[in-house]
């Protein structure tokens, strides 16, 4: 909800999560993949969706907002962002390279908790049952 009245402001550009492959017991997301996708993020530039990093490629969502956020800035759209939650190795990243490069940067965050904890409960158990985050596959949507 927040994310698209934010975005219907002209000036804004704020996509979901773009670190989506996480589970709790698992992480797809290498520090070295995550940095490259956050940083990438930020520049605005397009991403080479080809590119490996520790083995593995950048997801194509990832390349796809990556070229829409610079389509948006190229347009006007000032202010990006996206969703990044804490189990998605926010504090460690956080105190070893992005606290830095936000600095250097000038970037600022906002930080948002979600105050229903039910819904959150609801919403764990779906991403549990039904691992699919996005697809182009019409079959996979539910």
């Amino acid at each position: 909800w927040l994310s698209h009245e934010l975005n219907r402001d002209p000036c804004i550009a704020v996509l979901p999560e773009i670190l989506y492959h996480q589970t709790e017991r698992f992480s797809w997301w290498t520090p070295t993949l995550r940095r490259e996708a956050i940083q990438g993020f930020f520049r605005g530039k397009l991403l080479d969706p080809t590119a490996e990093f520790d083995g593995k490629q950048l997801p194509w969502t990832l390349v796809d907002y990556v070229a829409q956020t610079g389509k948006d800035l190229q347009n006007g759209r000032l202010v990006r962002g996206f969703n990044w939650k804490v189990n998605q190795a926010f504090p460690e990243d956080w105190s070893s390279w992005f606290k830095k490069y936000c600095l250097q940067h000038k970037i600022r965050i906002v930080f948002l908790q979600r105050r229903n904890d039910l819904r959150r409960i609801f919403s764990v158990e779906a991403n549990r049952k039904v691992p699919v985050y996005a697809t182009k596959d019409a079959s996979e949507a539910t």
